[in-house]
């Protein structure tokens, strides 16, 4: 026998562009594979929660209930809130040491970051000689 119509028993609206977004940059710079790799039971709730704390700059964690039944992500079910605090627990330090060796493997040779680190110093206030300067230094880490 054929079946027939099935009918629509559920409807939802879901945001899907900004999370879609991330999805693609982790692929392209291997984060999601690193925090794969070096957290496997816990990288999708872990990007679940990095994605909102992006997108929801100014909101606290226990909004992240709120926010999941309207955006797609990786994790795709709610984290509570205090599961969202056994989750940070749970990184440890040889955890995020070996996602950031990983990381720095990545990178190409060439890429550095500057850090600028100018300085305003002056040794008396009361002197009219002393004024405000500035001493402008520009480190490179290279990798």
């Amino acid at each position: 026998m054929k079946p027939g119509p099935i009918p629509i028993t559920k409807m939802q609206r879901s945001f899907y562009g900004a999370t879609y977004l991330f999805d693609q940059i982790g692929d392209i710079t291997g984060i999601i594979a690193d925090l794969k790799a070096c957290f496997p039971d816990t990288y999708k709730q872990m990007l679940s929660l990095a994605y909102y704390l992006i997108l929801e700059e100014n909101n606290a964690l226990s909004r992240f209930s709120h926010w999941q039944k309207l955006h797609i992500h990786p994790f795709g079910q709610d984290i509570p809130s205090q599961r969202s605090s056994e989750l940070f627990q749970s990184m440890d330090e040889e955890g995020r040491m070996a996602f950031f060796q990983k990381q720095g493997k990545r990178r190409i040779e060439l890429e550095y970051w500057a850090f600028d680190i100018t300085s305003i110093s002056s040794y008396s206030e009361t002197l009219k000689q002393v004024k405000k300067g500035r001493i402008k230094k520009t480190i490179g880490c290279h990798n």
